[in-house]
């Protein structure tokens, strides 16, 4: 028995006029980046649509309205269209934990990456410590450093 089709949410009533060119033209591009395939998984699609957009824009961090354009570029592509709820929990993972989707189909491990040590801080190819200090072994858990 084939699974019923899966129904297309509404797109968000709430319009910021502001930003919508802005965020149109970054989520296009993205797409256009992503390579955005309608037979590929909607979790595929997403997370190489949002590292895409990430990359162009150096920010995950998008203003509001940025749900309904990002669900007009899928929808455009013959994609599977999430709701904005499912869009902004992607968004949500994958800001904080990049790393954990690069084993996801399609998925653009590069920028991944890149988003990883973004995350982790200019210093994330060294030991992550100032020179000069260490951990307190005397305070274990504390987090406090002794110089």
């Amino acid at each position: 028995m084939e699974a019923p089709e899966r129904p297309t949410p509404a797109l968000p009533s709430l319009r910021y006029k502001a930003v919508e060119a802005e965020m149109r033209e970054l989520f296009l591009e993205a797409g256009i980046d992503a390579e955005l395939d309608p037979k590929a998984s909607m979790r595929s699609n997403l997370v190489t649509i949002i590292a895409h957009a990430w990359n162009i824009s150096g920010t995950i961090r998008w203003p509001r309205g940025w749900c309904r354009e990002l669900m007009l570029v899928l929808d455009a592509a013959g994609c599977e269209v999430p709701s904005p709820r499912v869009l902004r929990w992607y968004r949500s993972r994958i800001s904080e934990a990049p790393a954990a989707f690069q084993n996801t189909a399609r998925a653009p491990v590069e920028i991944l990456e890149a988003m990883d040590l973004a995350l982790l801080g200019d210093d994330a190819t060294s030991t992550l410590r100032p020179t000069g200090t260490r951990w307190s072994p005397a305070a274990p858990g504390s987090g406090m450093l002794v110089e």
